[in-house]
């Protein structure tokens, strides 16, 4: 069994400030919590203290300090190409979002539009990807979507939208 004392090395002038720097930045959010995670360790904190603290389980925080180790701040910073990936291309998504305003009948024929013209066959929920980011980015703190003059509203493709509020997902009518 490993020890439960597990700590990063005495940070050096340069380590700190690049954790500091991370931590301060307004970067990926996992990214912020290994930082701070490295950073407390440093100073003392136990895995489990630290595994409170960050809200996460111990091996979790115990994973971080062997990337620190192993591989310093890169082995923190979260790798590219993580996560589900787009369906569409940004341009495909643009193009997807100027058919929908053009064409009065909202979304009927979009997906054989999109595989005739892209060669992609995707599901609703990828279609709905670029009509989803364009709504959340015209909401206002009301959650009523503000329209801008002489634009009409880009109707979304099911009669419920998902919205998630603080880490909780439900279903709004």
């Amino acid at each position: 069994m490993k020890s439960k004392y597990k700590f990063a090395a005495e940070l050096n002038a340069q380590q700190a400030a690049e954790l500091s720097a991370i931590i301060a930045s307004n970067c990926n959010a996992r990214n912020k919590k290994r930082a701070q995670a490295i950073s407390l360790s440093a100073r003392g904190y136990t895995i489990d203290e630290i595994s409170a603290i960050m809200e996460c389980h111990r091996v979790t925080v115990s994973r971080w300090i062997d990337q620190w180790h192993e591989q310093g701040i890169d082995g923190l910073l979260e790798k590219e190409g993580r996560g589900r990936m787009k369906s569409l291309a940004e341009e495909e998504e643009k193009q997807v979002l100027e058919w929908l305003k053009s064409d009065e009948r909202g979304t009927n024929g979009l997906l054989g539009k999109i595989e005739k013209v892209f060669g992609k066959k995707i599901s609703v929920r990828d279609a709905e990807a670029p009509i989803q980011a364009q709504w959340k980015s015209m909401e206002t703190g009301s959650g009523q979507p503000r329209q801008a003059a002489g634009r009409r509203r880009i109707p979304p493709m099911r009669t419920r939208a998902y919205r998630t509020h603080g880490g909780c997902c439900q279903w709004r009518d």
